[in-house]
């Protein structure tokens, strides 16, 4: 359907920041993969648990927007690095060694009711269809498989974690 369906994320912890909407995420569509982002300045917060306000999340941007003829039937090695942060976070994404993906500001948003502000976002990987049942919707099967992930900690680099197959990582 036309609000699409999420395939891999960073999601915001229970009573923690991002709460709601994954600050960032692989958004899939009819046409495209598009890596996300639903991010604010520190000075901004939403209220994250009502189901009814209309500042429960920031906006989501399109950073980048791969489309799926690019990706369908084939191994693709994708690399994500962010540093999460209010203000001066990062967001950097490679597709089989090509950065698709720069990004410097806010990564995170602030929740009203936030109170565990250590507990940070965490992965999480599979089709994520939170329309199905209130909207009408045409995706009816969706395929995917995921191999040799690794994570890496804050000094890693892309070259540290992509596929051994892969290309180096251009910077």
């Amino acid at each position: 359907g036309s609000m699409g369906s999420i395939v891999w994320q960073l999601h915001g912890s229970k009573q923690g920041p991002a709460q709601v909407t994954p600050p960032v995420a692989f958004y899939i569509d009819r046409a495209n993969l598009s890596v996300s982002l639903n991010a604010a300045p520190a000075d901004l917060s939403y209220d994250c648990l009502s189901l009814t306000s209309t500042r429960r999340a920031p906006a989501r941007r399109v950073l980048t927007a791969i489309p799926l003829t690019d990706i369908k039937q084939r191994w693709v090695d994708y690399v994500v690095k962010v540093k999460f942060a209010y203000t001066n976070g990062t967001l950097d994404v490679w597709k089989n060694g090509a950065k698709v993906t720069q990004y410097v500001g806010p990564t995170l948003y602030r929740c009203d009711d936030q109170t565990a502000a250590g507990l940070g976002p965490y992965m999480s990987l599979g089709p994520y269809k939170w329309a199905w049942g209130i909207t009408n919707s045409t995706l009816t099967q969706l395929t995917m498989y995921a191999d040799e992930i690794r994570i890496g900690n804050e000094n890693a680099t892309c070259n540290d974690v992509k596929h051994t197959g892969s290309l180096s990582c251009a910077h």
